[in-house]
């Protein structure tokens, strides 16, 4: 056990190997032969809900084999495994996977590429050239969750997503915690220089899911829906207001027993876009924004006319 977390497997925190040799570092995997290791943090806020976070750290995954495997994962949730686990990540919260490895079965889609889930279910996916390889160095990871229930993940200073739909507020006990794991290929799989600020429901937070959930290739007409449910303060029905695109628009706006639901149905929307959403609204008095970002379909789903080849 660390000060404030706990190692299982083959994870340790050693003195020696941090970014610019600063010292103790996080070792989930070294490159070695088949190693599972984890390592999960003290609850950061007993008996409270998580309205946002940010998380930032310094990341290696270098040395090892050509190609390296298999990759590590950032988590919450408030199930997270009392021992070791990988980069398909453990509980029914959040996983982000920084996967290294093409294992040609298993992942749906396959690595090398950094996926966001949430409950086990695919929300998002960029794929990676590279193999998410930092050389002998690190490079630095910022994630970002924000009470709009939405994740912004900078990637070697990459913006990799932003303002991305996951989910609202998880119940309270909820835990942050890596993991990682080699095979028969391997590398190094370090973790430095951990930050993690939170700050606690208040206020409001989003119920549910807003829709479109996944928010990612959509169809141009998709409604967008979001529903804020009332916890100290009040939600005013009445200030609410959204800008589709830089556009004010009109949304419908419904508040039964303590929960303010606000809807819009657009118009058609150019394709193979990123669609921008703002929700604004006085919560007890107090000004506050929500954002959104959604990924058009590439194209129509039918683009020539029906029974032509």
């Amino acid at each position: 056990r660390s000060d404030g977390a706990t190692v299982y497997g083959s994870a340790i925190v050693d003195s020696t190997g941090g970014a610019g040799d600063n010292g103790g570092v996080l070792k989930l995997t070294t490159a070695s032969f088949n190693q599972l290791g984890s390592f999960v943090i003290d609850d950061l806020d007993p008996g409270l809900r998580v309205a946002s976070f940010l998380a930032t750290f310094n990341l290696r995954m270098g040395g090892g084999t050509t190609p390296p495997a298999d990759g590590i994962s950032f988590n919450f949730a408030t199930d997270l495994a009392n021992g070791p686990f990988n980069e398909e990540g453990s509980g029914t919260g959040l996983t982000i996977t920084f996967d290294a490895y093409d294992n040609v079965t298993g992942d749906n889609p396959e690595g090398p590429e950094i996926r966001i889930k949430y409950a086990g279910t695919l929300i998002a996916n960029r794929k990676l050239s590279n193999q998410l390889q930092t050389g002998a160095g690190f490079v630095p990871v910022v994630i970002s969750y924000s009470p709009s229930g939405t994740i912004t993940l900078v990637y070697n200073n990459l913006v990799l997503f932003t303002n991305l739909f996951v989910f609202g507020p998880t119940g309270a006990g909820a835990h942050f915690g890596f993991g990682a794991r080699t095979g028969g290929s391997y590398q190094d799989q370090f973790i430095d220089d951990l930050t993690i600020t939170t700050a606690p429901v208040s206020g409001f937070y989003v119920k549910g899911n807003a829709t479109t959930s996944p928010s990612v290739n959509i169809p141009p007409t998709n409604p967008f829906q979001v529903s804020l449910q009332d916890s100290g303060q009040t939600v005013d029905p009445n200030s609410v207001s959204l800008i589709y695109n830089g556009v004010a628009v009109a949304p419908t706006v419904t508040k039964p027993s303590g929960v303010t639901t606000i809807s819009y149905a657009p118009g058609t929307l150019l394709s193979n876009s990123i669609s921008h959403i703002t929700v604004s609204f006085s919560l007890s008095g107090t000004p506050t924004t929500l954002q959104y970002n959604y990924s058009v379909a590439a194209g129509p789903f039918w683009s020539v006319a029906p029974g032509s080849r």
